[in-house]
């Protein structure tokens, strides 16, 4: 007798794509603050057991299952040297090098470079900031004019020409920095939006061949992640400016 084979049940899925590591929502109501409507689904999912990877802040350990998580670890942008904090930092040292090597590689020969063949430079200015009459917005004329010389550098250099076009100028408002070396209790508040550890993941991740980070080292000392790439750039050698805060002179050599 001939059996008709069963019907497969129909179980539904719901796949949801991002990188809960970038920037999320922007939300302005504190109202919608309140009710954490600033973390995205995703990342929220990300903390449950079942794709929790690390302890938490209380010790528990995730049921982490990689068959429940697709990780795309391939990064077809950046050279190595410029991944490797981002993939400390964030994803568990996984990320792999697939950038096209003419692209990244371009300006390993460039003559400002503090260090030949490392696209990476922190150059520490030690400015002071400013306001405009009765603007609650701060800005640093010594932080801007470095950022205007690099560009004008990489723009006019004989080795390495570099388009205006291929330069991309990071920070959050047009003219606003930080650099006030005050002493806060809550380095949060003190840091303001360079407390953002998603914010710092972005913008480090865009360049292709060259990183130029501008700041002030005594200020971004105070902050993990730019702490982390402080340390990075001065045991590699690329770190120009400005003498160092006192934790950070053991490190050069």
């Amino acid at each position: 007798m001939r059996q008709t084979p069963r019907a497969i049940p129909f179980v539904p899925q719901i796949i949801l794509a991002g990188d809960p590591m970038q920037l999320g929502p922007v939300i302005k109501s504190r109202l919608a603050m309140a009710y954490g409507l600033h973390v995205s689904m995703l990342e929220r999912l990300m903390s449950r057991p079942a794709y929790l990877r690390d302890e938490d802040a209380f010790g528990a350990c995730g049921a982490y299952n990689p068959l429940l998580v697709t990780k795309l670890v391939k990064n077809y942008r950046s050279h190595s040297a410029l991944l490797a904090i981002p993939s400390r930092l964030f994803y568990h040292q996984e990320l792999e090098v697939c950038a096209d090597p003419r692209v990244v590689t371009s300006l390993l020969g460039w003559e400002k470079l503090p260090r030949k063949g490392f696209p990476l430079i922190f150059h520490g200015v030690r400015g002071e900031e400013a306001r405009e009459g009765r603007s609650p917005s701060w800005f640093n004329p010594a932080e801007a004019v470095q950022v205007m010389r690099y560009c004008c550098l990489l723009a006019r250099s004989i080795s390495s020409q570099v388009s205006a076009g291929d330069i991309g100028v990071i920070t959050p408002y047009r003219k606003q920095v930080r650099s006030n070396e005050d002493i806060f209790e809550d380095d949060r508040y003190f840091l303001g939006f360079l407390a953002d550890s998603k914010r710092f993941n972005v913008a480090i991740t865009r360049p292709k061949a060259l990183l130029i980070v501008v700041g002030n080292p005594h200020v971004l000392v105070r902050d993990p992640c730019f702490g982390a790439l402080l340390e990075y750039s001065i045991t590699n050698g690329v770190y120009t400016g400005c003498n160092l805060p006192p934790e950070l002179q053991p490190l050069q050599k």
